[in-house]
């Protein structure tokens, strides 16, 4: 592969806007040319870059992230896979503890709505017990 090729090759990896990055810089600054790469990577990171392209639109949800700090954590994700080593909870504990995961406050759960229910309940026992064990409402009786 000619050294202009394989510059080429690394420049359709990046955003060029601007004289700073293009062929002659790069033909000048690296005449022996740059390192060769890894055709698998290479084809990983094209892919990754593509994406994110495609996906520009959306980046106000990264806010407060570069796009070439978005670019290295979608290629970090691509190459480690960590969603393949998930296995979920296994545990009965984990288990319920992994439903409360997306949990914001809770007075809604079936756990708070079921808990208000019998406290209602309960409330409404004690008035009932301190009914019938009430003295009569009424004038004293002079003894």
């Amino acid at each position: 592969m000619s050294i202009a090729r394989h510059h080429a090759e690394w420049l359709s990896l990046v955003e060029v806007s601007g004289p700073f990055l293009s062929m002659p810089v790069l033909m000048r600054a690296f005449p022996q040319g740059l390192q060769t790469h890894d055709p698998e990577l290479f084809r990983s990171l094209r892919i990754a870059y593509e994406e994110w392209e495609d996906n520009r639109k959306n980046r106000a949800r990264w806010k407060g992230h570069s796009p070439v700090g978005l670019f290295k954590l979608g290629l970090a994700a691509r190459i480690n896979q960590p969603w393949r080593e998930s296995t979920g909870p296994r545990t009965d504990e984990g288990k319920k503890k992994s439903r409360t995961n997306a949990l914001k406050h809770g007075m809604r759960s079936r756990e708070a709505i079921a808990a208000q229910r019998e406290q209602a309940e309960l409330n409404r026992l004690i008035r009932a017990v301190r009914q019938l064990t009430a003295p009569p409402a009424g004038p004293p009786n002079p003894g």
